[in-house]
């Protein structure tokens, strides 16, 4: 009988494991190339900053690294941004054909990959070339 309930929950843990693993899902801002990453997210940044209600100056798709770095205080009259944000370049995201069109706000607003690749973010991080 013991045997029986050690091994129903071993099946049980390794099912749970693979459920967990099947339905995550690997972030394609991980995968794909750091040139490729760059060019989307410049690209779902600037989408995002044309469809947020206010008016920005340049909406050349740098509010997602001002965003992720850290915007602190939050734009006035405008408190969601960054939020809002993420949610717009995700819909540009799922509106693709390529790599990113499964991405989601979590997987986007990934702070321990975004530090990962700050270093790489201060320089290139919107070089698309």
């Amino acid at each position: 009988m013991k045997t029986i309930l050690k091994k129903s929950v071993v099946i049980l843990g390794v099912v749970s494991a693979l459920a967990l693993t099947a339905c995550s899902g690997s972030n394609p801002l991980e995968k794909e190339s750091p040139k490729d990453v760059n060019a989307f997210l410049k690209e779902a940044s600037a989408y995002a900053e044309l469809n947020v209600d206010f008016n920005l100056h340049d909406r050349q798709g740098y509010m997602y690294l001002t965003c992720m770095s850290g915007l602190k205080k939050p734009i006035k009259g405008h408190p969601d941004f960054c939020p809002t944000l993420y949610k717009d370049m995700v819909k540009y995201a799922n509106k693709t054909d390529g790599p990113f069109s499964q991405l989601t706000v979590k997987q986007l607003t990934n702070q321990e990959l975004f530090k990962q690749r700050q270093e790489d973010a201060n320089k290139h991080f919107f070089s698309a070339s």
